[in-house]
């Protein structure tokens, strides 16, 4: 968070923000099975950012992870990349509660593992590059959304 904040990744390019998804979710594949996870993800649209490629990486990865981690047992997560915006959805009991969601330390729930910074660190980069982050609650499902 730090060096995020410092300018510590100031080099961008040019990425195709569908192409770092596939990436991502390839290095989540044996922890969808192990949770008997479906991951639903569609042709992902065609959405370019300029901006600092391991940032990018760590902002997408970040979103999955919680997902994967916090989806029951034999669940659903779902991943859309249309109209410049990037939507991570998982089914959940309730909505979170969103006042501190993003903070440093923060933990979705205390039946699992993390440090409470993934979230932050999402926060962080978007607020970087000026991108909108949201998060509801919505027909059963946490749903994160970037807007590039």
């Amino acid at each position: 968070l730090s060096k995020i904040g410092n300018n510590q990744y100031a080099q961008t390019e040019d990425i195709a923000v569908g192409d770092m998804l596939l990436e991502c979710t390839g290095m989540l594949s044996d922890h969808l099975a192990e949770k008997d996870l479906r991951l639903e993800m569609g042709e992902p649209g065609k959405v370019v950012v300029n901006c600092n490629r391991m940032l990018l990486e760590t902002l997408v990865y970040n979103l999955l992870t919680n997902a994967v981690r916090h989806t029951a047992h034999g669940g659903v997560v779902r991943v859309q990349l249309e109209g410049g915006e990037l939507s991570v959805s998982n089914s959940g009991t309730g909505s979170l509660e969103s006042e501190n969601l993003f903070g440093r330390f923060a933990t979705l729930g205390s039946e699992t593992s993390g440090s409470g910074l993934g979230l932050a660190i999402v926060k962080e980069v978007c607020m970087r590059y000026g991108w909108h982050l949201g998060y509801a609650f919505k027909e059963g499902c946490h749903q994160f959304r970037v807007e590039f």
